[in-house]
């Protein structure tokens, strides 16, 4: 017990060094130290960028064609990781494969979720209300955005380098712009608005040492339960993270979305979330969303999104077109989706649809091929967990 309780004060302690290592500057009013932010730079000209790839693939059919058009393709020649929960979805991850491509498909880690302790720590620290998966869900996140940082470490260890940035985003975003290519040094860039009392945490752009600490959710609990933050959300942890770490917060316009299945009221009150639809235009910035048709128009929408106060606030650039998130997908969603992903991509959702397991095994074995490093079950099984 005492040998293990000293391991724990030495792992906490490399942690708050590895937090602290940044030169503090100016406080601003919320108490957050910055850093001092570089100059914009393009991460695509002469730079090492990882991209990392996050959570189920349940609706990987129609969000992976849009990844890779408007993240891995404009990101060109990055180093693409994928950390993803093994279930019956996971073969769909085929779609992300467009043949050819200037990215490279580098690490892939295919896992059987495993239960994460619920601690003292956990449990003050965090809350777990309006979470669809209670506590557990919320640390099994954590930990798929924790585990980016060791694919990439072991990566940096395995070749004698270090990525210049990475990029952070989730499996279940419908793009529909390419992904900016300019950020600032020292400065952890994440979409506007979603905040709920703190950073959206949909999605993080980040040179290496901002991202270390901002990937590090899970391990970095116990230094901010120390610091006295406690029933935080995912999003307000996330913000005293960023805080503990004296990490400078940049916000900026992302064109995506969260292709959810969640319920939510309709209307919703001042502190709901909102559905859009993917029809919308301009910067979404990771609000929920589905291939559905309006339920109100354009003027009627832009108000419902402005009287919100704690979610997503899009910028005036977006073109809001708001659905009722109240029950579950409409009849006539594919139809809706496949007008606006275009004709590859409905064909790859199709195709999806109705692939046999042998077509699954050839396609995904095709896939796995491209992999320098693919850790997790076969493509046979796989396959073999379509339809459970």
């Amino acid at each position: 017990m005492l040998g293990r309780n000293i391991l724990v004060g030495v792992s906490l302690l490399l942690l708050l060094l590895l937090l602290l290592d940044h030169s503090p500057g100016d406080r601003d009013e919320g108490g957050i130290h910055f850093g001092e932010s570089g100059p914009l730079e393009n991460i695509i000209q002469g730079k090492r960028t990882a991209v990392c790839l996050v959570g189920e693939a349940r609706h990987l059919e129609l969000t992976g064609p849009s990844i890779r058009k408007y993240v891995l393709e404009t990101l060109k020649n990055s180093s693409v990781f994928i950390n993803m929960p093994l279930d019956s979805n996971s073969y769909k991850m085929f779609v992300l494969d467009g043949g050819g491509g200037s990215y490279n498909f580098t690490s892939a880690n295919i896992f059987s979720p495993q239960y994460i302790w619920e601690t003292k720590v956990s449990r003050e620290t965090l809350t777990a209300k309006k979470s669809p998966r209670a506590l557990q869900g919320l640390l099994q996140y954590f930990a798929l955005n924790e585990g980016c940082e060791t694919m990439i470490r072991q990566q940096e260890e395995l070749q004698g380098f270090k990525y210049d940035w990475i990029v952070r985003t989730r499996l279940d975003t419908f793009w529909t712009a390419p992904i900016p290519v300019e950020y600032r040094n020292s400065t952890y860039t994440v979409p506007r608005g979603t905040r709920y009392g703190g950073y959206n945490d949909r999605l993080g752009v980040g040179d290496r040492k901002t991202s270390r600490i901002a990937l590090q959710r899970l391990s970095a609990l116990p230094l901010i339960h120390s610091a006295g933050y406690r029933s935080e959300n995912s999003e307000s942890v996330y913000k005293a993270q960023l805080k503990v770490g004296n990490v400078k917060v940049a916000e900026d316009e992302f064109s995506f979305c969260v292709l959810s299945n969640r319920s939510f009221p309709y209307p919703p009150g001042r502190h709901g979330a909102l559905v859009a639809s993917i029809q919308g235009k301009g910067p979404l910035n990771g609000a929920y969303c589905r291939p559905c048709r309006p339920s109100e128009s354009s003027s009627r929408s832009r108000e419902m999104v402005e009287r919100m106060v704690d979610a997503w606030i899009p910028s005036e650039a977006a073109e809001v077109e708001v659905c009722d998130g109240s029950g579950g997908w409409k009849a006539g969603w594919p139809e809706v989706f496949d007008a606006v992903a275009g004709e590859e991509a409905a064909a790859l959702r199709k195709e999806s649809d109705g692939m046999s397991k042998a077509e699954c095994v050839s396609r995904l074995a095709r896939f796995k091929d491209r992999w320098s490093s693919w850790k997790g079950p076969s493509t046979t099984l796989i396959c073999e967990l379509m339809d459970r």
